[in-house]
């Protein structure tokens, strides 16, 4: 994982340091396995994690399917850069459970590595013990984070 370039990075740090790289050998199929899944009806919603990292990502995806995430996964390396690094070619994608075997299918077809994150369920957004907040706070978050920027008021 990589934090360079990264909105965590200049929010969190005041740092605006590295370049992401682009890998087109791995960006390629990691499109084409994408673009299958929807193609094909195997994939319910699709996001990429390239503004603000996963975390960011599955928030979004939470706030726009109005819909909480459980995720199970434990995150490789470190934990700042699993979840807000903006590395390329990393795309979430959603699947019914039925569907995963069909999902595994493309991605071999395709020769791209994916991992289970979690699943949609309730109403909040829950990433093991380090975050468990409601989707109807994180969308009055988003809702409101630029008027608070412009007031001050966003902490």
């Amino acid at each position: 994982q990589d934090l360079s370039g990264s909105e965590y990075l200049e929010l969190v740090h005041n740092l605006v340091v590295g370049k992401p790289v682009l890998n087109l050998e791995l960006e390629i199929p990691v499109q084409a396995a994408c673009r299958s899944l929807i193609t094909e009806g195997i994939a319910n919603s699709a996001h990429d994690c390239s503004d603000g990292g996963l975390a960011v990502a599955l928030a979004e995806l939470a706030i726009r399917g109005k819909s909480g995430f459980q995720g199970d996964f434990e995150p490789n390396g470190r934990l700042d850069a699993a979840l807000f690094g903006e590395v390329q070619s990393r795309i979430i994608v959603s699947v019914q459970p039925d569907k995963l075997t069909l999902l595994e299918k493309v991605c071999d077809e395709w020769n791209v590595d994916w991992c289970r994150l979690g699943i949609a369920y309730g109403d909040s957004l829950t990433l093991r013990s380090l975050l468990h907040i409601k989707v109807t706070n994180l969308e009055t978050a988003w809702v409101n984070a630029l008027e608070q920027a412009f007031t001050g008021s966003l902490a």
